[in-house]
């Protein structure tokens, strides 16, 4: 009689392979996961941050068009604190909108309770993180005191 080769893998093997797959596939996806899984995350920042610039750039185009010697103008037209932005500006949420003076030698700004040749504006995109400008009114160098 003559012997048969072997051919093929037997059930044994089949199993033994499928196990050490399943465990190298587990330790590669617990090292990997969270850089997989978050890669999306410095994508998404830049998105929100961009929005905001944008929105911060539009409203300073405009002032520097429309209202560089009228920041109440300015002021009404951006709307009240803690809402949506004029959606002609772009995407975020108006947190400062108002008058400020510097208090004393520290260099504290306090809101001014009239009208300051300073209008503080400060955008929020949609993950929290915040752009502040400060326009003033007059010619260039004026001071917010």
């Amino acid at each position: 009689m003559q012997r048969r080769g072997k051919e093929g893998f037997t059930l044994i093997e089949v199993i033994i392979t499928i196990v050490v797959v399943a465990i190298l596939a587990s330790m590669v996806y617990t090292y990997f996961g969270p850089a997989i899984t978050g890669s999306a995350t410095p994508i998404t920042r830049l998105e929100a941050a961009m929005t905001a610039q944008s929105a911060m750039e539009n409203v300073t185009a405009d002032y520097l068009a429309n209202y560089s010697s009228n920041l109440q103008g300015l002021q009404n037209k951006l709307g009240a604190e803690g809402s949506a932005l004029n959606s002609s500006y772009g995407q975020g949420t108006l947190i400062d909108n108002h008058f400020i003076t510097w208090s004393g030698g520290n260099d504290v700004k306090v809101p001014s309770p009239g009208i300051s040749n300073c209008l503080e504006v400060t955008v929020r995109d949609t993950i929290g993180e915040m752009l502040t400008q400060i326009y003033t009114s007059g010619t260039q160098g004026t001071s917010c005191q």
